[in-house]
């Protein structure tokens, strides 16, 4: 159902040396904006040269309605906004409604709940958006532990496909289109920046550190992040085929949350702490606070239509294809059936894969003609488990997980 709040605006203290300053960075596209959550609540702060609105502006309508929970993503070229969160309202027997994925334009109207993931929303922890592709992505740590979740922007894809499970304890996450990869941060066994592959759902590490955000310069093959050793906060940086790694800024108060801007080679960056945002050159110079008196900021995203990231070949339009298929029953102790729709006449494998990427059973590898088909799984003799079985039609790949109990 959609609904259009009017919003009041809560302004804050902005330091006025960043607009007098903002010329020294390249500008970008109309409508620059840094958006983040505070206060259960969505702030914008327009970084436009001249614009009049010059301090942060609040754009829920009411935070005794709404809560905001983690996750902020951006939709630049719909002007759209994607959060986590919920109304704070009970049912009936008096319990909260469980939080769920919003989304609203950038002046915080015409929000649409997008209620379409299978698992509890209660441990998100990020979401990312392929725009190009139309799709979204979902990072959950709940009741699916270590779920990532992929539909589409506006939810049509209802059954919130799980891609890949993750065997680890996900945190942040970024995604490189270009090569389908998802970059996340985990701090399980020993702190790591990984690395899953959304065609196959195999995990690997890139390096073994404690990063508490990352966000990648795909045009320069480097990828960010930022940490704090004892005290002394770092904004890191590693060219994604090789391991050296190059401290950009350090002295920092703990940083949080990082945003890159790589066509204006700028990045910007969060000190929940000191409450307050920053920005500089992507080589570290030319440091500065764009506005400060905040209150525990977090979750930084940029409105900018040109990020620097390239295109996907990944489509929404042709999820739908490969969408239609399903595994069950699940969880199971006997028998599974995969049936697939396939639209054209098509080469179709399907196999299955253990959590460390190893094949346990290859179901069908066959041309088939268009039409319904299925192809039948026996796991008696499998330990019990999540197990992986992905579907390839024609070249398209999607993964699908079954609890074998």
């Amino acid at each position: 159902m959609r609904t259009r709040y009017h919003h009041s605006l809560t302004l804050i203290p902005l330091f006025a040396l960043f607009l007098t300053n903002l010329h020294l960075f390249d500008a970008q596209a109309q409508d620059r904006a840094l958006f983040w959550l505070q206060d259960s609540n969505i702030y914008r702060l327009d970084l436009d040269t001249g614009d009049a609105q010059s301090s942060p502006m609040a754009l829920l309508p009411d935070t005794s309605e709404w809560e905001t929970g983690f996750g902020l993503a951006i939709d630049p070229v719909n002007h759209m906004l994607y959060w986590h969160g919920g109304p704070k309202v009970r049912d009936t027997e008096n319990n909260p409604f469980p939080p769920n994925v919003y989304r609203s334009d950038f002046n915080g109207e015409e929000i649409v709940g997008l209620d379409f993931f299978e698992c509890g929303l209660g441990g998100v922890t990020d979401l990312e958006l392929d725009v190009t592709g139309n799709l979204m992505y979902v990072l959950i740590i709940s009741d699916c532990s270590g779920d990532l979740q992929r539909a589409t922007l506006d939810g049509s894809n209802k059954e919130g496909e799980v891609i890949a499970v993750i065997p680890f304890e996900p945190g942040r996450m970024t995604l490189d289109p270009l090569n389908y990869q998802m970059y996340w941060t985990d701090s399980f066994f020993e702190p790591a920046i990984q690395i899953t592959d959304l065609t196959t759902s195999i995990t690997s590490t890139l390096i073994n550190v404690s990063a508490t955000d990352l966000a990648l310069d795909l045009k320069q093959s480097m990828i960010y992040w930022t940490t704090s050793t004892e005290g002394n906060g770092k904004i890191q940086r590693m060219p994604l085929n090789s391991g050296e790694v190059e401290t950009v800024l350090e002295g920092l108060n703990n940083p949080s949350d990082i945003a890159l801007d790589v066509d204006g080679n700028t990045m910007y960056w969060v000190e929940p702490d000191s409450g307050r945002i920053s920005m500089a050159r992507l080589d570290g110079s030319e440091k500065q606070v764009i506005t400060s008196g905040l209150n525990n900021p977090k979750r930084l995203a940029l409105s900018f239509e040109n990020n620097g990231v390239p295109s996907t070949g990944i489509h929404a339009e042709e999820v739908p294809q490969i969408a239609q298929w399903s595994v069950y029953p699940n969880p199971t102790q006997s028998d599974v059936t995969v049936s697939f729709t396939v639209p054209e006449s098509s080469p179709v494998h399907i196999t299955v894969y253990d959590l460390l990427g190893r094949t346990v059973a290859t179901l069908t590898s066959s041309q088939y003609a268009p039409g319904n088909h299925q192809a039948n799984w026996n796991p008696t003799n499998t330990a019990p488990g999540v197990y992986l079985v992905q579907l390839d039609v024609a070249g398209q790949r999607e993964t699908r997980k079954v609890v074998v109990y």
